[in-house]
């Protein structure tokens, strides 16, 4: 993965993970559940920072982010909330960032697409496969209330 594409891949994650998605109206039509659980490699924890985002696949469920935590542990948000529609998501998981990018730097990037002030690129420590939903092969389905939903990724 060239590395505009792989820091797109980490500003988009990151926006997910600071912003959600949809917002808590939409968590509000239908049932609703909370998202928590661990995301683990080969049987050990991801690096504390990695994004979890969750893309719904079913009409209204929308989507919502988290960024792990220690042990792996993540609680997934969306918008303002912690609930997030009844469904079925595709998962993708995107590595923390290399180092923290000042936000000066990030707004250049956003403006122009100049990536040379950008974090380098870092490969992620599991499979490329998990930076994105549709390649990823995780899906979940969320049910009303509460849901823990442990993600093990695999070679």
């Amino acid at each position: 993965m060239n590395n505009t594409r792989w820091i797109q891949s980490v500003v988009t994650s990151a926006l997910f993970a600071l912003v959600g998605c949809g917002g808590a109206s939409d968590a509000s039509k239908g049932p609703v559940g909370t998202v928590t659980g661990k995301v683990t490699f080969k049987g050990a924890a991801v690096p504390s920072g990695c994004v979890v985002a969750f893309q719904g696949m079913t009409k209204g469920s929308g989507a919502g982010s988290a960024i792990v935590v220690s042990e792996g542990k993540y609680t997934l948000r969306n918008g303002a909330t912690d609930k997030i529609n009844s469904g079925t998501y595709s998962v993708s998981i995107s590595p923390p960032p290399a180092a923290p990018v000042d936000p000066k730097v990030l707004d250049e990037y956003m403006q122009t697409g100049d990536a040379s002030k950008m974090p380098k690129e870092v490969p992620p420590p599991f499979p490329a496969k998990y930076l994105d939903a549709t390649a990823s092969g995780i899906k979940v389905e969320v049910k009303e209330g509460k849901n823990e939903l442990d993600i093990a990724l695999t070679e």
